[in-house]
């Protein structure tokens, strides 16, 4: 045994339990020396282990471990992306495809940092996305506002962000497709 090291003991099976946003389900069992241990360590799951739905399979969530009570840990939810298959399927017969990055504060004034993907059939004129661009920015922080910074996770109000967003910028020029890509903490 190297010098200055202690024996640690042996590896003891924690169950990772999803957020009350995704109904406190049992998502996994991770291995841990003690609870502590576990303190800020982050698990990914997909959107379906979280709602039970197929349609969330392309979501993927980035948990962080925040409590430890007993043998099982709670999380919070700290990331949110679509994976990379499912975006190439989604584009393939847009020509314009553009993305913008912005930062909102929520509802409990945390900052989130939230990556939209804009897909046309038809290539837009310079001007015209960047009106898009001053329109998505001005909904974004007034969206993002309406809610805290675990309820902003829920699938169903990405979805529907995402549906407004679309319909506020319809005046400007229609996009045919929008969607939330990534999501997290800032």
């Amino acid at each position: 045994m190297a010098a200055g090291k202690q024996p640690r003991g042996k590896k003891k099976w924690f169950t990772v339990v999803a957020p009350a946003l995704f109904n406190s389900r049992e998502l996994a069992d991770i291995t841990a020396y003690s609870p502590e241990e576990l303190q800020g360590r982050s698990v990914e799951v997909s959107g379906q282990m979280l709602t039970g739905l197929p349609k969330d399979g392309n979501r993927k969530y980035l948990l962080k471990i925040v409590e430890a009570k007993g043998e099982k840990v709670g999380t919070a939810p700290s990331e949110y992306y679509l994976t990379e298959s499912f975006m190439q399927r989604s584009a393939r017969k847009y020509k314009e495809r553009a993305i913008y990055v912005m930062r909102a504060k929520t509802k409990d004034d945390k900052q989130v940092c939230i990556k939209w993907f804009f897909f046309n059939v038809k290539k837009l004129h310079r001007s015209v996305r960047g009106e898009l661009l001053r329109q998505t920015k001005t909904f974004t922080e007034s969206a993002i506002k309406e809610y805290d910074s675990v309820k902003v996770f829920d699938p169903s109000v990405l979805d529907k962000i995402s549906m407004d967003l679309k319909k506020h910028l319809n005046p400007v020029h229609p996009v045919d497709k929008i969607f939330v890509y990534k999501f997290f903490l800032a």
